[in-house]
């Protein structure tokens, strides 16, 4: 993907599962400004007005034709190799997907 100045992106989630929608105001790298940023390429952006303490590690920054969605809860096959405890309702467990890494709590157990 490309990034431009002036370019208007969604940033999220936040921790209620919203997405914001803000403006790419300058882009720098190695403290040099620059217009274009390519994929793979690191920088910083300054984005428009708004509140900082939204902003968390593992959020990501795409266009808003991408039309982000967020997962809340999801239902899987596990293998369990081995664990000390009992694996049962409560238990939690850190999933790995793509670039996430969140714990999860079991909610139900189907099957044996």
């Amino acid at each position: 993907g490309v990034c431009r100045e002036g370019d208007r992106l969604v940033v999220g989630p936040t921790d209620d599962g919203r997405f914001l929608r803000l403006k790419v105001c300058s882009i720098h790298r190695n403290r040099s400004g620059c217009r274009v940023l390519r994929a793979g390429q690191a920088a910083t952006l300054a984005l428009g007005n708004f509140d900082r303490s939204l902003l968390r590690k593992g959020m990501v920054m795409v266009s808003p034709k991408m039309n982000p969605t967020i997962c809340w809860q999801f239902e899987a096959a596990i293998v369990l190799l081995f664990h000390a405890k009992t694996f049962r309702r409560g238990f939690q467990v850190t999933v790995h997907v793509g670039n996430v890494r969140q714990t999860a709590t079991v909610e139900c157990l189907l099957g044996k």
